[in-house]
């Protein structure tokens, strides 16, 4: 079984894959988010409803395999970090606690009733 280099097996996807992800986020966060705000305010909060990074995991998984798990983890721990700062990484789990109670809340409401959002469970 002959091998690769280090370069071509890992560095360059993992290059690749880095900048692929990180332009996705921004793309998602920073011009569908907005464009999503406009049309559909309430579920902003809890969600994008285009996703691109996450075609970026299924692409990665697919043409990959398992080293996808280990070339896209330090960008998606980062983009976790950028969206949430140092608390999303806490034992606690503040926000996924609240993504949780927010959408219980939500989903015992009667048709047409408005309820939580999720900032009013932040602090």
């Amino acid at each position: 079984m002959q091998t690769g280099s280090f370069r071509d097996d890992w560095l360059f996807p993992f290059i690749i894959i880095t900048v692929i992800y990180s332009i996705s986020f921004g793309l998602t966060i920073y011009w569908l988010l907005p464009v999503q705000q406009m049309f559909a305010p309430e579920m902003a909060a809890f969600a994008s409803l285009l996703f691109l990074p996450h075609g970026v995991r299924v692409l990665s998984a697919w043409l990959l395999g398992w080293k996808s798990i280990v070339l896209i983890a330090p960008v998606a721990l980062f983009t976790h970090w950028l969206i949430f700062g140092a608390e999303g990484f806490s034992a606690s789990g503040i926000h996924w606690r609240n993504v949780r109670r927010n959408m219980c809340c939500n989903e015992l409401l009667a048709p047409g009733e408005s309820g939580a959002r999720l900032s009013d469970f932040q602090q």
